[in-house]
């Protein structure tokens, strides 16, 4: 048993490789094509993204009215204020959800090819680099999963670097 313990450090030294770490929040800002991506998402949604943000502006502002006013409303104005916050409210909670759903459906088709082609190529990158283990920061930072990395092994800039190059049109 002694014999076996003393060889597994020596086996493992020589079935380790480089590690390294990239930061995949960075793809969105850094990512020309994937940047493209989210600006045009953006702009499909940014009407029906305004008219939910003036809802909830408008939802807050009669909620404000109907609070410091109560006392000055009778009990039917009351109510009927009420019922109208309601109405107001049920009519953003579908219009939000309805956008968030909606929005998460084109993202998937728009920016989930993207995020398959940059993870192919992140693959691709490593091997030919000779990474045998590379960490996504933002999932391990997601997860508590790793306490230090050091700056020198994140190879985010060189793989953005080398993933714009070779997909700019």
């Amino acid at each position: 048993m002694l014999l076996l313990l003393g060889a597994a450090p020596q086996a493992y030294a020589q079935q380790t490789g480089t590690v390294a770490t990239v930061d995949s929040r960075l793809f969105p800002t850094e990512i020309l094509e994937y940047k493209k991506r989210i600006e045009q998402l953006n702009q499909e949604f940014q009407d029906r993204t305004r008219e939910v943000q003036k809802l909830a502006a408008d939802l807050r502002s009669y909620e404000i009215d109907l609070n410091t006013n109560r006392l000055n409303y009778t009990e039917p104005i009351r109510r009927e204020r009420g019922e109208q916050l309601e109405r107001m409210r049920r009519l953003y909670n579908r219009k939000s959800e309805d956008l968030e759903s909606d929005l998460k459906r084109r993202a998937e088709a728009l920016v989930g090819p993207i995020k398959d082609k940059i993870t192919k190529a992140l693959t691709d990158f490593a091997q030919s680099h000779g990474l045998s283990i590379v960490y996504d920061l933002a999932t391990a930072a997601e997860r508590g999963g790793l306490v230090y990395a050091s700056p020198s092994v994140d190879i985010t800039d060189a793989f953005v670097e080398s993933y714009n190059r070779a997909n700019t049109k």
